[in-house]
């Protein structure tokens, strides 16, 4: 979304005037752009979630059937659009967790918003009204909604990253002065985690473990963890034994997160399912 927000400029003059509904917009309001505000109600993220496709839909049906108007909408909430955006595909992610339980858990909490939200992506794939274009992050994702019967044109817009952020230069200019902030020997190896949240489906347990396996064979090695909120990493950080936990760092949610991944020697990423992974692209 940040790369759709920074090419609006671009499209603007296209269309008399741009209304948006969002609960958040970066997008300044005036000229022909209208920013219909969804405040968000409840604190309880899925709980908001649910609120907010309930009056989006609501909103959406006041829309006309035909006109000269054109609707744009990110991921499912709404079954009948002209452009669909998608990042992620919750149906896939269910096939792959029922194609390997064991290694793959998926606790109910993060199972049950991914059952409703599949069952959007349905809706909108049988829709009557057929979504005439696809935005999607990668050709595999691409492939993944096609098979679940969806028509139209597919487009591929991948994540972008910040060039002016994740670059070499940076890497030498700071490398130094992270490693020394996280007080990390010269010759010690740190293997770097990057996730703003979903610890589990992006397999930090199975980096934890192997840290821990390394360092039992007598590698001088730690992993740093990028991300999660004090909540999200407390709770983690319960599960494990002391002996993992003395071989990881938790850093938390940082800003400039391109200065704290010059620290690492490499990106230890297991994730057990992904649309299109920006934290692999920024790491690079």
């Amino acid at each position: 979304m940040r790369a759709w927000v920074g090419a609006f400029c671009a499209i603007r003059d296209l269309f008399d005037e741009v209304e948006i509904w969002a609960s958040e917009c970066d997008i300044p309001e005036g000229n022909g752009v209208v920013w219909k505000r969804i405040p968000q109600r409840i604190p309880i993220w899925t709980l908001h979630a649910m609120d907010y496709q309930r009056r989006v839909l609501a909103m959406a049906r006041s829309l006309p059937l035909r006109g000269d108007h054109l609707v744009q909408v990110t991921g499912c909430l709404v079954p009948a659009a002209d452009i669909r955006y998608i990042h992620y595909w919750n149906s896939a992610l269910l096939e792959e967790h029922a194609a390997r339980r064991k290694t793959f858990p998926l606790p109910l909490t993060k199972k049950l918003p991914a059952l409703l939200a599949a069952k959007n992506e349905q809706d909108a794939v049988r829709s009557a009204r057929v979504t005439d274009n696809w935005w999607v992050v990668s050709r595999s994702l691409a492939d993944k909604i096609k098979s679940s019967g969806a028509s139209g044109h597919f487009d591929i817009l991948p994540n972008q990253y910040d060039p002016d952020r994740f670059n070499l230069t940076v890497r030498s200019e700071w490398r130094v002065q992270m490693r020394s902030h996280y007080g990390f020997r010269a010759t010690e190896k740190i293997l770097a985690f990057s996730a703003f949240g979903h610890f589990e489906r992006k397999g930090l347990r199975q980096a934890v473990e192997t840290i821990e396996l390394l360092r039992q064979h007598g590698h001088d090695i730690r992993l740093l963890v990028l991300g999660g909120t004090p909540a999200t990493v407390a709770r983690f950080q319960n599960s494990l034994s002391e002996a993992q936990r003395s071989g990881c760092v938790f850093a938390g949610l940082v800003e400039s997160i391109e200065r704290h991944l010059v620290t690492a020697d490499g990106l230890l990423f297991p994730s057990n399912f992904e649309a299109f992974s920006l934290a692999e692209i920024e790491a690079a």
